[in-house]
């Protein structure tokens, strides 16, 4: 019987990480979660001087669903008033079917790029969604690794992401994706979790290693800060197009 039990165990471990992660433990998951927001988000606010608004923490399952539903109820307003004329509930049905129909022929391939990404936090429309399949695919089904990074993932996200859209607005996503914003909106938000809100992190919290777009964004806040001082920091988000223009260095310009 020892020797079955000694024999089964490493077949239940390797199982269980292969398995999805429980509901219950997603869910004291993203409680800690929803902790560490509740910690940081006031800190963040009275350094900055500036409100972050009520932040929802989500499972990163929903994330497609909320993506749509916002897509959706946006073209149905913006059609209607394009027409003259305030929304009806026929436009919000019309406009439902049809993104609804490109959320289904997406799906799959979505759920294929979140399980390859990573185990990284999205920030979307003032809320953290949460990935759990990842790190259950890489022999973490606790989340032990995870947890002793989790004060600099959410810095990263409310501390970055969220006070960047926070103070530049809407962005078009066209000029976000291939005029060189989101260099800029990583690297904003590394360097504010690596630097600019690092003191607030309690002692033993883990920082992560960055690389590509966040390492490469992350420079250019450097010599920016090199340049003038830490007080260009929050002057990024509304200035990066201007901050990107090399003549904007020659005038020798001043903030």
């Amino acid at each position: 019987m020892d020797l079955l039990k000694e024999l089964a165990e490493p077949v239940r471990e390797l199982s269980w990480t292969f398995l999805p992660t429980p509901k219950k433990k997603r869910q004291e998951f993203l409680e800690k979660v929803r902790e560490k927001v509740g910690y940081y988000k006031p800190r963040i606010e009275e350094r900055c001087g500036i409100g972050l608004g009520d932040i929802e923490v989500k499972d990163n399952r929903k994330l497609i669903f909320d993506h749509l539903h916002d897509s959706y109820y946006r073209h149905a307003i913006e059609n209607a008033l394009n027409q003259g004329r305030f929304p009806s509930e026929l436009d919000f049905m019309f406009s439902f079917s049809t993104v609804a129909v490109a959320g289904a022929a997406s799906f799959l391939p979505i759920c294929i790029y979140n399980a390859l990404r990573g185990a990284e936090m999205r920030f979307n429309n003032n809320t953290i969604y949460v990935p759990f399949n990842y790190m259950n695919r890489f022999m973490d089904p606790d989340f032990k690794l995870r947890e002793r990074k989790l004060d600099y993932a959410v810095v990263h996200e409310i501390g970055g992401h969220c006070l960047w859209h926070k103070i530049a607005g809407e962005i078009d996503s066209k000029e976000y994706l291939f005029n060189g914003g989101r260099s800029w909106d990583e690297g904003f938000a590394t360097y504010c979790a690596d630097d600019y809100f690092a003191d607030f992190y309690p002692e033993g919290a883990e920082m992560m290693q960055t690389r590509g777009v966040y390492a490469n964004g992350k420079r250019k806040i450097e010599e920016l800060v090199g340049r003038y001082g830490k007080d260009i920091v929050l002057e990024v988000p509304k200035r990066w197009k201007e901050l990107s223009d090399p003549e904007f260095y020659k005038t020798g310009a001043q903030l």
